[in-house]
C-alpha cells in the first residue's frame, strides 16, 4: 500500500481538497449552491469574450453611422463653401466696378473744378471789360454791392453778375 499513493498522485488530491474547501467557503458566503458557482467560473471566460464581441459589433455600428452624419455634414459645409467662394467672387467684381466709378467721379470732379475756374476767369475778364474790376477798384465795387443789395442777393451778384442778379429777384 505504500506505493498505492505516488507524489503526484497525493498532490493532485491536496489540491482538489483545497479546491473543494475553497468552493465551499466560497458558496457558503455568497448564498450560491456549489453547481452554480462552478457553473459561473467555468463560463466566465466565454461571457467575457460575448462581452468584448458586443461592444466590438456596437463600436463598429456606431462608426458606420457617425461616419454616415460626418458625410452629410462634409456635402453641407462643402454647399456653404461653394456659396461663400461665389459671394467672395462678387464682392470683388463689386469691388473693382466701384474703384473704376470712383476713378470716374474724381476725373468729373477734376473736370467739374476746371469749368467753375473757367467760368470765374470769364466773369472776371468780363467785369474788368465793362469796367467794374481793374484791380483797384475792387473796394469800390464791393461797397456798391454792400450799399445796393442785401447779403443773400450780393452773393447772386458776385456768382451771376449784377444783370442775371436783378432778373432772378
Amino acid at each position: 500500500m505504500r506505493n498505492l499513493f505516488s507524489t503526484k498522485v497525493k498532490i493532485i488530491l491536496v489540491v482538489a481538497a483545497l479546491l473543494t474547501a475553497a468552493l465551499a467557503i466560497y458558496s457558503g458566503i455568497s448564498n450560491q449552491s456549489l453547481p452554480s458557482v462552478i457553473v459561473q467560473g467555468v463560463l466566465a471566460p466565454f461571457r467575457a469574450a460575448g462581452t468584448t464581441l458586443t461592444n466590438t459589433a456596437e463600436k463598429y455600428y456606431s462608426y458606420m453611422f457617425r461616419y454616415e452624419a460626418l458625410d452629410a455634414e462634409n456635402k453641407v459645409l462643402e454647399e456653404r463653401i461653394a456659396q461663400m467662394e461665389d459671394v467672395a467672387r462678387q464682392a470683388d467684381s463689386v469691388s473693382r466696378e466701384n474703384e473704376r466709378l470712383r476713378k470716374g467721379n474724381e476725373r468729373l470732379n477734376q473736370q467739374v473744378s476746371d469749368l467753375i475756374c473757367q467760368r470765374n476767369t470769364r466773369r472776371e475778364r468780363d467785369a474788368y471789360n465793362q469796367g467794374l474790376y481793374d484791380g483797384r477798384a475792387t473796394d469800390t465795387l464791393y461797397r456798391k454791392m454792400l450799399s445796393k443789395y442785401s447779403a443773400g442777393e450780393q452773393a447772386t451778384v458776385m456768382m451771376y453778375g449784377e444783370e442775371t442778379a436783378e432778373r432772378r429777384n
